[in-house]
Formats: structure tokens, sequence, C-alpha cells
């Protein structure tokens, strides 16, 4: 075993480890989140309240926030409590469970002057614990949770939580830390949800009804299934679990075409034997070019107690580019979170390396390609390519019929930077290049930008792009 970790971290591409706590933790889960210009956002549990802290591809860590200071109770984060929004600026959401075990939900406005951070009040309805969210493609937050053996789902539109569905109730006398769910919004705006029951199961909301739960997972005797973490594409759903068969720990995964379930698919353990504190997990997330990555962790014990965090991609049958990320011989650590952006895949972790869990974080350059044409004609602007850039990029927006257009530069505080198109355009796939000036011909300084795509019918679309002179 000795030798295999060496080889690994040979050929280990992941950038050294750096501590994005600044200070001791009181054992907390990490959660993490990127945006399309490669702003991170990291969240974590101390001292019964909820911090993050942002990485800015420009200009390093940004100081700790505050999200909120009313009591949270443990797990109230994982790797499935975070997501972005999709409003025309994207807003960040992380739900929680606070001491009367209310799920709330903290969400980030990005609008200049911010980022300000407000949180939903209690509801008596959405009560429970181990929260999974996503956002949909109208701007609401999905959220499904565990509720004394019930996995409960429900969506919040920004002012209330809708009705509450029930997917199913299992018996149990297990504690309640041990039911665990997770959520992902697919290209088609269905809300996928899995969670674990005896097996794992999955199922979707197709805008009207909840599908027939189905089962993924083969039960055997002295079987254990948990944390199922979900993400997906505009080709596939994915889910992966951890499975255990008698105490031999096993990560699993599948993914769904649009047709059918794939075979199942193992994970490429390093160590004989997977176990923890409370409940190994993995977390996932696809690039843009459709290749799954995974970080996962692994704990045992040869002659004393050390850990290890993995990192991996999958693709066409294969696991590519497997790495340890990081290792220590004589301490616990785990519980990683894995996202993607800006050409980047993040992974966060918790450690007592130093003597207290902190948080660390690490990433590994993924070749980016350009974002791709939506398949149906609807409205769209693209992300800008290259982003960040320095002294040209284009900015690439589609119309499903002729329309009046407007395309606008705005800077960090709202005030117009350039206007790069005013005018009718036939239906079609649009490209527009900026070459970094303003309307006087005056190069513009390094930071963030907004360009916002104004069609007939009320039409607005907004996104982030960098400068780096």
């Amino acid at each position: 075993m000795y030798l295999f970790l060496i080889l690994l971290f040979v050929v280990q591409q992941w950038t050294t480890p750096v501590r994005v706590s600044p200070d001791s933790l009181d054992d907390t889960h990490p959660a993490i989140c990127i945006d399309d210009v490669g702003f991170v956002w990291v969240y974590w549990y101390n001292s019964n309240h909820l911090w993050t802290r942002c990485y800015r591809p420009f200009g390093g860590w940004s100081e700790v926030f505050l999200i909120d200071t009313a009591k949270c109770k443990i797990p109230q984060v994982t790797t499935s409590s975070a997501c972005k929004g999709t409003y025309e600026i994207p807003d960040w959401i992380i739900a929680w469970v606070d001491s009367s075990s209310y799920i709330r939900l903290s969400l980030c406005d990005m609008m200049p002057p911010g980022p300000a951070w407000y949180t939903t009040p209690p509801d008596s309805r959405i009560m429970g614990y181990n929260p999974a969210i996503t956002s949909d493609t109208a701007g609401n937050i999905w959220c499904v949770w565990a509720d004394g053996g019930c996995y409960m789902a429900s969506c919040y539109d920004g002012t209330q939580w809708s009705d509450l569905d029930t997917l199913q109730k299992f018996p149990t006398t297990d504690t309640l830390e041990t039911f665990t769910a997770g959520i992902t919004t697919n290209h088609e705006g269905n809300i996928w949800v899995a969670y674990n029951g005896g097996v794992i199961w999955a199922q979707y909301w197709d805008g009207a009804n909840w599908s027939t739960p189905e089962t993924l997972s083969v039960g055997y005797a002295g079987s254990a299934y948990t944390y199922p973490m979900l993400c997906s594409d505009s080709q596939k759903v994915w889910i992966a679990w951890l499975n255990s068969v008698f105490g031999n720990w096993k990560i699993l995964c599948r993914y769904h075409n649009g047709m059918e379930w794939s075979e199942i698919i193992e994970f490429p353990l390093v160590s004989d034997t997977l176990g923890g504190y409370h409940n190994p997990h993995q977390a996932i997330c696809l690039d843009n070019q459709g290749r799954l990555w995974a970080g996962w962790w692994e704990e045992t014990w040869i002659e004393m107690l050390h850990y290890i965090i993995i990192g991996g991609s999958y693709s066409s049958g294969t696991w590519d580019d497997t790495a340890v990320v990081d290792y220590y011989y004589g301490a616990c650590g785990g519980y990683p979170s894995i996202a993607y952006g800006d050409n980047k895949v993040w992974m966060v972790w918790q450690s007592e390396k130093e003597g207290d869990y902190n948080i660390y974080g690490s990433y590994t350059e993924v070749t980016g390609v350009e974002d791709t044409i939506p398949i149906s004609m609807d409205f769209a602007l693209l992300q800008n390519y290259p982003n960040p850039f320095n002294t040209l990029t284009s900015i690439r927006y589609v119309l499903p019929n002729d329309s009046y257009v407007e395309l606008t530069v705005y800077g960090i505080q709202g005030h117009l930077v350039r206007r790069l198109t005013d005018g009718w355009k036939p239906s079609g796939i649009h490209s527009v290049g900026w070459d970094g000036k303003d309307e006087w011909g005056r190069d513009v300084g390094s930071g963030i930008y907004f360009y916002q795509l104004k069609a007939a019918g009320g039409i607005k679309i907004t996104r982030k792009m960098v400068i780096l002179r």
C-alpha cells in the first residue's frame, strides 16, 4: 500500500492543500460551490454559527463572512447542502438546520454593492435534518430532507415554501443522521432526488408529478447504504453512494442517460478498509466535457489512524487521474466536497492534522472547452470565452426569432461600461467580441464585469466575466 501511495503522489496533479478556515473548528463538514468566472465559495460550521469564505481568481482568499448567528445543529452542512441560483445574477444558497430543527436557507445577493447574506425565517412545516438543495431554471430552490424516517421535498420561490411532498416513509430504529438524500436539476428541468432506505432509491419531479421510486442498489443481509450524491449535465444524471456489506466498504455509482440506468460502477479505493467517525462519504461533480470527477476519503489503521483524500475522474468506462490530494499519518480527516468551475475542479475537506479540525482546499486544472450551443432554440446568453481574459473575449447569444436586442457591459457598481449591440437581429446564433475598452475607447481595469442581454418580450439575462490585466 505504501508503494501505491508513493506512486499516486508522483502523478499527483492537485495543488498543495491550503488551510481555508482561519481558526479551530468544532467538527464540521465543509461545502463548496463555484461560479462561471471561478469564484469559489466554501461554507462550514464553527461555534454554532455558519461561516463562508470566497476565493477570487484575481485576488486570492477573502476575509471570513459570518452568514448567520443563529445556533446551528450538527449535521447542518454537507456536500449536498450548497448550490448556486439561476437568477439574472447567480445567488449563492446554503441550507442548514437550526437548534430547533427548522431547515433554513441563507442566500447571498451578489448585486452591487454585495455580497449580502440573508436567511429565511423558520417554517413549522420545514423541519428535519440532512437537507440537500438545488435550483431550477425558474430560480426556485428545491430541498429534500429526512424527518423521522420520512423523506420530504418542497421548493422555495423566494417568498415562501410550497406544499410538502412525502417521497417515502421507512420504519426505523436507526439514528436520524443515517437517513440522507441528494438532489440535482437535469437539463430538462426535472428535479432528481436519491435517498437511502434499506437500499438506494431514486425518483424525479417532471413539473407536475413525482415518478415512481426506483431501486439502484441490491439489498443484502448485513448491507448498509448511505450518503447518495447527485450531479447532472445535458447528457446524464449521476448518483454515487457508500455501500457496506458486513463491514466491507465500497463506493458505487450509476448514471441515467435519459432512457435507462447504467451498470454499477465501482470507485478505485486505495485501502482495503474504509471507515470513519460517523460515516465516510464521497462527493461528485461534472466538468463541461461530461467527465465525472469524484472526491472521497479513506480512513484506516496501519499501526495508527491515518486518512487519505483521493481525487479522480471517470469517462469512457475508465477511471483516470486518480491521485492522493492529502494524506496524514496519525490524524483524522475526511468529508470532502467537490465542485467544477472556470476549468478547475476544487475540493475541500476537514482535517485535524494541525491539532484541531480545520478546513483545507486544493484544485486541479481541467482542459477547458467553450460552452456548447443549446440543443433547443430558446433565448440564451452563453458564458464569454475565454474567461477570465486579458485583451479580447467573445460573447455568444441565441435568438429563437427576430428580435430587438441590447447587449451591454456593466461595472461592479452597476454603471454602463460599453454598449456592444443595440438593434434588430435575426433569429439564430450570434457572436460579439469585446476588447476590454469602455465607450470612449479606454482600457478598463482588472475586475468583475457583468454583461446583459435584453430582448423583446421582457427577456433579460445577465452573466459575469473577469478581466485580468
